[in-house]
């Protein structure tokens, strides 16, 4: 019998229990899977025979490890000629902190930090999961292909978003200014501007 609480010596108060058969006097062994990373379970073993029940006399438990977080860019929004909104999701932690990161440029940094131009940190991961994550990035160039990745980090690995999601910046809007009417008469004027 196993799980994620101690069920004691009855049966009904185990999450799952494995089924081995008749066995032979001597150690046994049964893999489990899909456990949950970074958190206590609990065992007891149980035996029956003709002659009766018996439990193990002791509940035994253990730590499963952390698993590495996962993360995800997601598509830019609000993308204009000199700023965009960079969105990544965090969908597991791997059951541990995981801190947050997105890295940025005109050029692909693949999976290195040195070959990004800029880093934003986001800080060690409170919010509930899927983690949503999202900074605008500004001083973009216009018609410019920037490229972003996101990046999450724990105590069992860093693992970057796959793959790298890139945006072309929008055309700047004119600029355009009103200058003084000349040639002002009772009928007529120029009306005059700067493009």
């Amino acid at each position: 019998y196993w799980g994620e609480a101690n069920g004691g010596a009855t049966n009904d108060n185990w999450g799952h229990t494995n089924n081995f058969g008749p066995l032979p006097v001597g150690p046994f062994s049964n893999q489990v899977t899909d456990l949950t990373p970074n958190l206590m379970h609990y065992y007891r073993c149980f035996a029956t025979n003709s002659g009766g029940g018996a439990w193990a006399s002791e509940t035994t438990n253990f730590l499963t490890l952390a698993a590495a977080p996962a993360m995800a860019n997601l598509a830019p929004s609000n993308v204009l000629s000199d700023s965009a909104f960079l969105n990544g999701s965090l969908t597991s932690t791997g059951g541990t902190l995981t801190e947050v990161y997105v890295l940025w440029g005109t050029a692909d940094g693949l999976g290195d930090f040195s070959a990004w131009q800029h880093t934003n940190y986001f800080g060690t991961n409170s919010l509930a999961l899927p983690a949503l994550y999202s900074v605008m990035a500004t001083g973009l160039v216009p018609l410019t292909t920037y490229y972003y990745r996101f990046f999450a980090t724990n105590s069992a690995a860093g693992v970057w978003a796959v793959p790298t999601t890139n945006f072309t910046t929008q055309v700047s809007p004119p600029s355009i200014a009103n200058d003084a009417a000349t040639g002002i008469t009772s009928t007529n004027a120029f009306l005059n501007g700067t493009l």
